[in-house]
């Protein structure tokens, strides 16, 4: 899924979120009701995945000045972080109404309607945003970033990627857009199995906005993929944190970290959630073999039959259709691992 924070650009171009924050919430200190601050507060609070101080924030805004279009900018955009598209999208569209001059709300509304597949509403809506943008350079780079999230809901990837690397010429611009614009490459190349370079645009993407979980959930998958476990950890359990990022594969992807980097009851642990949560398929069958593998008896006993049946070949004249049976087993093992540790 595309990375979805598209909202507006007053916040700290250099991405000093906590520095940020405590500016606003000083100036929230001398005046509690600062409608500028909660704005600002609650976009703050929103990048950095503080969803219920973002909305708390929002409605504060809207509650004090319900005729300042930048409260109800702020509350849609939070409103849309969380999937609560329907009043999302009402407050969209009162803050348009009540500053029809702006295109802050007419962005994120066009990822709504893209996300909707209102496609035709979605174009018109950037369009009428980059109208209004005119040449602002930072404005520019959030047109091309919102064009290209409305190709990834489309599935349309090499028009994506187009203009995620339009975005990206206006980097020094718009530094914000810019880590949505580097997470959403990296995306883009996870899906086309580009994994080395998928991985240096998600760990820039990071570097610039450490707040942006679902990078940090794909580049932790990726890094499981490349075998780099040690390096998969930190970023799956930041990701972890978010629970609307909590699924059965997440945790099946933090058993196999944990795992693979030696904590061995971590890795029982996460492997039974993913089961209790409704793990299916290859993933489901992968971690009850872990999970039986992972007890030391079977491990022993699976030892000792290899030892036995070592002795027996050497000692005993085995038919050849038996040998040809035997390894068949230790190559189509030998194929389970290699494919387990892939996945």
């Amino acid at each position: 899924m595309a990375d979805r924070s598209a909202e507006s650009k007053e916040i700290s171009p250099g991405l000093n979120l906590e520095q940020v924050a405590a500016k606003w919430e000083g100036v929230l200190e001398s005046d509690p009701k600062d409608v500028e601050a909660l704005v600002q507060l609650s976009l703050c609070y929103g990048r950095m995945r503080r969803s219920d101080d973002a909305l708390t924030a929002a409605r504060r805004a809207v509650a004090l000045a319900p005729e300042v279009a930048s409260g109800h900018r702020a509350l849609g955009v939070e409103l849309f972080l969380q999937d609560e598209n329907e009043d999302a999208e009402e407050e969209l569209r009162r803050a348009i109404e009540l500053d029809p001059e702006s295109s802050a709300a007419r962005f994120p509304l066009a990822q709504l309607l893209a996300d909707q597949g209102d496609w035709d509403g979605a174009d018109a809506m950037l369009a009428a945003a980059r109208d209004l943008v005119g040449e602002d350079r930072a404005g520019l780079a959030q047109g091309w970033y919102v064009e290209a999230y409305i190709n990834l809901a489309g599935k349309e990837l090499d028009a994506a990627e187009e203009c995620i690397r339009e975005a990206l010429e206006y980097e020094d611009a718009n530094p914000r857009i810019a880590a949505l614009a580097y997470a959403n490459l990296g995306n883009v190349q996870a899906r086309r199995r580009q994994f080395a370079d998928g991985i240096g645009n998600l760990e820039t993407a990071l570097g610039l906005n450490p707040y942006l979980r679902s990078a940090s959930k794909l580049l932790g998958q990726l890094y499981l993929l490349r075998k780099r476990y040690s390096d998969a950890l930190a970023p799956l359990l930041d990701a972890s944190q978010d629970p609307r990022l909590a699924s059965p594969v997440m945790e099946y992807s933090l058993g196999l970290a944990y795992a693979k980097t030696g904590d061995a009851e971590r890795s029982r642990a996460h492997y039974q959630e993913a089961l209790d949560s409704g793990l299916t398929g290859y993933y489901a069958l992968a971690a009850r073999m872990a999970l039986i593998w992972s007890r030391s008896g079977v491990r022993w006993l699976v030892y000792l039959a290899g030892a036995c049946l070592a002795v027996w070949l050497a000692v005993t004249r085995v038919p050849t259709p038996a040998i040809a049976v035997l390894i068949a087993l230790v190559v189509g093992y030998a194929v389970y691992r290699w494919w387990a540790g892939r996945s």
